[in-house]
Protein backbone atom coordinates (compact mmCIF):
# COMPACT_ATOMS: atom_id res chain seq x y z
CA UNK A 1 0.00 0.00 0.00
CA UNK A 2 1.54 3.34 -1.00
CA UNK A 3 1.37 6.57 0.98
CA UNK A 4 -1.81 7.63 -0.78
CA UNK A 5 -3.72 4.74 0.77
CA UNK A 6 -4.78 2.68 -2.23
CA UNK A 7 -3.49 0.21 -4.81
CA UNK A 8 -4.67 -0.63 -8.32
CA UNK A 9 -4.67 -4.36 -9.04
CA UNK A 10 -5.18 -5.75 -12.53
CA UNK A 11 -5.87 -9.27 -13.80
CA UNK A 12 -6.07 -9.43 -17.58
CA UNK A 13 -8.41 -6.58 -18.55
CA UNK A 14 -10.16 -6.29 -15.19
CA UNK A 15 -9.16 -3.94 -12.36
CA UNK A 16 -9.87 -4.00 -8.64
CA UNK A 17 -8.90 -1.44 -6.01
CA UNK A 18 -7.36 -2.18 -2.62
CA UNK A 19 -7.69 0.45 0.10
CA UNK A 20 -5.86 1.10 3.33
CA UNK A 21 -9.12 1.87 5.14
CA UNK A 22 -11.78 -0.82 5.55
CA UNK A 23 -14.69 1.56 5.11
CA UNK A 24 -14.63 3.39 1.80
CA UNK A 25 -17.31 5.84 0.72
CA UNK A 26 -18.36 5.03 -2.83
CA UNK A 27 -21.31 4.83 -5.16
CA UNK A 28 -21.95 2.80 -8.28
CA UNK A 29 -23.77 3.42 -11.53
CA UNK A 30 -25.97 0.65 -12.86
CA UNK A 31 -26.77 0.05 -16.51
CA UNK A 32 -30.48 0.25 -15.69
CA UNK A 33 -30.15 3.90 -14.62
CA UNK A 34 -28.42 4.81 -17.89
CA UNK A 35 -31.16 3.07 -19.86
CA UNK A 36 -34.02 4.49 -17.80
CA UNK A 37 -32.71 8.04 -18.22
CA UNK A 38 -32.07 7.54 -21.94
CA UNK A 39 -28.46 8.69 -21.91
CA UNK A 40 -27.32 5.85 -24.21
CA UNK A 41 -28.22 4.97 -27.82
CA UNK A 42 -27.47 1.26 -28.17
CA UNK A 43 -30.81 -0.61 -28.43
CA UNK A 44 -29.17 -3.81 -27.19
CA UNK A 45 -28.23 -2.03 -23.96
CA UNK A 46 -31.93 -1.60 -23.27
CA UNK A 47 -32.48 -5.33 -23.79
CA UNK A 48 -29.46 -6.23 -21.65
CA UNK A 49 -30.65 -4.07 -18.73
CA UNK A 50 -33.97 -5.91 -18.69
CA UNK A 51 -32.31 -9.32 -18.61
CA UNK A 52 -29.47 -8.67 -16.15
CA UNK A 53 -28.53 -5.36 -14.62
CA UNK A 54 -24.83 -4.66 -14.08
CA UNK A 55 -22.50 -2.09 -12.56
CA UNK A 56 -20.67 -0.20 -15.29
CA UNK A 57 -18.63 2.16 -13.12
CA UNK A 58 -17.87 2.99 -9.49
CA UNK A 59 -16.86 6.29 -7.91
CA UNK A 60 -14.74 6.24 -4.73
CA UNK A 61 -14.75 9.35 -2.52
CA UNK A 62 -11.12 9.54 -1.45
CA UNK A 63 -11.60 12.83 0.38
CA UNK A 64 -14.16 11.18 2.64
CA UNK A 65 -12.31 7.89 3.11
CA UNK A 66 -8.50 8.06 3.14
CA UNK A 67 -6.55 10.15 5.64
CA UNK A 68 -4.16 11.66 3.10
CA UNK A 69 -7.00 12.86 0.88
CA UNK A 70 -9.20 13.90 3.80
CA UNK A 71 -6.55 16.38 4.88
CA UNK A 72 -6.00 17.55 1.32
CA UNK A 73 -9.73 17.98 0.76
CA UNK A 74 -10.15 20.04 3.93
CA UNK A 75 -7.15 22.20 3.04
CA UNK A 76 -8.09 22.89 -0.59
CA UNK A 77 -11.90 22.79 -0.55
CA UNK A 78 -11.90 20.23 -3.34
CA UNK A 79 -13.21 16.72 -3.93
CA UNK A 80 -10.77 13.93 -4.81
CA UNK A 81 -12.67 11.03 -6.39
CA UNK A 82 -11.55 8.08 -8.46
CA UNK A 83 -13.73 6.49 -11.09
CA UNK A 84 -13.28 2.82 -11.94
CA UNK A 85 -14.76 2.53 -15.42
CA UNK A 86 -15.39 -0.95 -16.74
CA UNK A 87 -14.37 -1.92 -20.27
CA UNK A 88 -16.52 -3.42 -22.99
CA UNK A 89 -19.91 -2.50 -24.42
CA UNK A 90 -23.03 -1.51 -22.53
CA UNK A 91 -24.90 -4.51 -23.92
CA UNK A 92 -22.10 -6.99 -23.27
CA UNK A 93 -21.98 -7.85 -26.97
CA UNK A 94 -18.74 -7.84 -28.98
CA UNK A 95 -19.98 -4.82 -30.94
CA UNK A 96 -21.99 -1.96 -29.55
CA UNK A 97 -21.86 1.28 -27.62
CA UNK A 98 -18.85 1.51 -25.35
CA UNK A 99 -19.38 1.74 -21.60
CA UNK A 100 -19.42 5.37 -20.50
CA UNK A 101 -20.25 7.53 -17.51
CA UNK A 102 -23.59 9.32 -17.26
CA UNK A 103 -22.12 12.76 -18.00
CA UNK A 104 -22.84 16.17 -16.51
CA UNK A 105 -22.07 19.88 -16.54
CA UNK A 106 -20.96 21.97 -13.59
CA UNK A 107 -23.54 24.23 -11.98
CA UNK A 108 -20.94 26.84 -11.05
CA UNK A 109 -18.04 28.36 -12.99
CA UNK A 110 -15.55 25.75 -11.81
CA UNK A 111 -13.10 23.64 -13.77
CA UNK A 112 -12.15 20.02 -13.19
CA UNK A 113 -8.92 18.07 -13.54
CA UNK A 114 -8.94 14.46 -14.75
CA UNK A 115 -5.79 12.37 -14.35
CA UNK A 116 -5.66 8.83 -15.76
CA UNK A 117 -4.13 6.59 -13.12
CA UNK A 118 -4.34 3.29 -15.02
CA UNK A 119 -4.83 2.25 -18.66
CA UNK A 120 -6.52 4.49 -21.19
CA UNK A 121 -9.96 5.86 -21.90
CA UNK A 122 -11.67 8.67 -23.80
CA UNK A 123 -13.51 11.80 -22.81
CA UNK A 124 -16.32 13.52 -24.66
CA UNK A 125 -16.72 17.29 -24.30
CA UNK A 126 -19.71 19.19 -25.68
CA UNK A 127 -19.97 22.98 -25.89
CA UNK A 128 -23.66 23.88 -26.13
CA UNK A 129 -22.90 27.41 -27.38
CA UNK A 130 -20.65 26.50 -30.32
CA UNK A 131 -22.33 23.10 -30.78
CA UNK A 132 -18.89 21.52 -31.05
CA UNK A 133 -18.16 18.03 -29.72
CA UNK A 134 -14.66 16.86 -28.87
CA UNK A 135 -13.78 13.19 -28.34
CA UNK A 136 -10.30 12.94 -26.90
CA UNK A 137 -8.12 9.90 -26.19
CA UNK A 138 -6.62 9.92 -22.69
CA UNK A 139 -3.57 7.63 -22.39
CA UNK A 140 -2.38 6.38 -19.01
CA UNK A 141 -0.80 9.18 -16.91
CA UNK A 142 -2.33 11.89 -19.10
CA UNK A 143 -4.31 14.74 -17.60
CA UNK A 144 -6.78 17.30 -18.84
CA UNK A 145 -8.33 20.47 -17.43
CA UNK A 146 -12.05 20.51 -18.24
CA UNK A 147 -13.47 23.98 -18.75
CA UNK A 148 -16.89 24.56 -17.09
CA UNK A 149 -18.49 25.33 -20.45
CA UNK A 150 -18.35 21.65 -21.40
CA UNK A 151 -20.77 18.82 -20.75
CA UNK A 152 -18.40 15.89 -20.18
CA UNK A 153 -18.35 12.10 -19.83
CA UNK A 154 -15.72 9.36 -19.78
CA UNK A 155 -15.78 6.51 -22.30
CA UNK A 156 -14.16 3.11 -21.82
CA UNK A 157 -11.02 1.90 -23.56
CA UNK A 158 -9.85 -1.66 -24.25
CA UNK A 159 -9.33 -2.40 -20.55
CA UNK A 160 -10.86 -1.22 -17.28
CA UNK A 161 -9.45 2.17 -16.37
CA UNK A 162 -9.05 4.33 -13.28
CA UNK A 163 -9.36 8.12 -13.41
CA UNK A 164 -8.78 10.62 -10.61
CA UNK A 165 -11.11 13.62 -10.66
CA UNK A 166 -10.24 16.81 -8.78
CA UNK A 167 -12.95 19.47 -8.58
CA UNK A 168 -13.99 22.30 -6.22
CA UNK A 169 -16.65 21.19 -3.74
CA UNK A 170 -19.02 23.95 -4.81
CA UNK A 171 -18.88 23.08 -8.54
CA UNK A 172 -22.13 21.13 -8.48
CA UNK A 173 -23.19 18.42 -10.92
CA UNK A 174 -26.03 19.10 -13.33
CA UNK A 175 -27.17 15.77 -14.76
CA UNK A 176 -30.39 17.20 -16.19
CA UNK A 177 -28.54 18.52 -19.26
CA UNK A 178 -27.89 14.91 -20.28
CA UNK A 179 -31.00 13.12 -18.98
CA UNK A 180 -33.41 11.99 -21.74
CA UNK A 181 -31.00 13.42 -24.28
CA UNK A 182 -27.52 11.88 -24.16
CA UNK A 183 -24.57 13.44 -25.98
CA UNK A 184 -24.33 14.65 -29.60
CA UNK A 185 -22.17 11.65 -30.54
CA UNK A 186 -21.99 8.21 -28.96
CA UNK A 187 -18.95 5.97 -29.39
CA UNK A 188 -19.54 2.42 -30.64
CA UNK A 189 -17.09 -0.41 -31.28
CA UNK A 190 -17.32 -2.48 -34.46
CA UNK A 191 -15.69 -5.82 -33.61
CA UNK A 192 -15.70 -7.07 -37.22
CA UNK A 193 -13.69 -4.10 -38.44
CA UNK A 194 -11.83 -3.57 -35.18
CA UNK A 195 -12.61 0.14 -35.19
CA UNK A 196 -14.59 2.83 -33.41
CA UNK A 197 -17.74 4.41 -34.83
CA UNK A 198 -19.01 7.84 -33.83
CA UNK A 199 -22.79 7.68 -34.06
CA UNK A 200 -24.71 10.95 -34.30
CA UNK A 201 -27.50 11.36 -31.77
CA UNK A 202 -30.71 12.60 -33.49
CA UNK A 203 -31.54 14.64 -30.38
CA UNK A 204 -28.88 17.12 -31.55
CA UNK A 205 -28.79 19.04 -34.82
CA UNK A 206 -26.10 21.23 -36.37
CA UNK A 207 -23.32 19.70 -34.26
CA UNK A 208 -19.73 19.07 -35.32
CA UNK A 209 -17.20 16.47 -34.17
CA UNK A 210 -13.46 16.74 -33.57
CA UNK A 211 -11.33 13.74 -32.61
CA UNK A 212 -8.00 14.40 -30.90
CA UNK A 213 -5.55 13.07 -28.33
CA UNK A 214 -4.36 14.54 -25.03
CA UNK A 215 -0.58 14.45 -24.75
CA UNK A 216 0.13 16.12 -21.39
CA UNK A 217 1.47 13.50 -18.97
CA UNK A 218 2.52 13.50 -15.35
CA UNK A 219 2.48 11.34 -12.21
CA UNK A 220 0.12 11.35 -9.24
CA UNK A 221 2.91 12.64 -7.01
CA UNK A 222 3.67 15.51 -9.38
CA UNK A 223 -0.02 16.40 -9.75
CA UNK A 224 -0.52 16.58 -5.99
CA UNK A 225 2.66 18.58 -5.47
CA UNK A 226 1.18 21.28 -7.69
CA UNK A 227 -2.28 21.11 -6.15
CA UNK A 228 -2.25 24.69 -4.84
CA UNK A 229 -1.48 26.03 -8.31
CA UNK A 230 -4.12 23.81 -9.87
CA UNK A 231 -6.61 24.85 -7.21
CA UNK A 232 -6.42 28.48 -8.35
CA UNK A 233 -7.03 27.44 -11.95
CA UNK A 234 -10.00 25.24 -11.07
CA UNK A 235 -11.69 27.85 -8.90
CA UNK A 236 -11.09 30.60 -11.47
CA UNK A 237 -10.94 29.09 -14.99
CA UNK A 238 -10.67 32.54 -16.58
CA UNK A 239 -7.13 32.95 -15.24
CA UNK A 240 -5.96 29.67 -16.71
CA UNK A 241 -7.59 29.52 -20.12
CA UNK A 242 -4.26 28.63 -21.74
CA UNK A 243 -4.12 25.28 -19.92
CA UNK A 244 -7.71 24.23 -20.57
CA UNK A 245 -8.43 22.17 -23.66
CA UNK A 246 -10.84 24.39 -25.63
CA UNK A 247 -10.77 22.66 -29.00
Amino acid sequence: MDRFGFEILQTKRKISLKFQQKRIVFWERKLSKMVKDKVVLDPYAFKSAKKRDKTIYLVYKLGESLEYFKRLSEKTGMHFDITLLRSGTLSGRASGELICTYGHKHEENRGELYFVLKNECMIELYDETSRETLVLSLPERSYIFIHPKFFHRLIAGKEDCVVLGIVPKDAGHDYSVVKNKGFPFHVFYDSKRGMLKYVHNPNFSGVSLLIDKVLSKSSLTAILKRINTFRKLLFNPKTGRSIYYLG
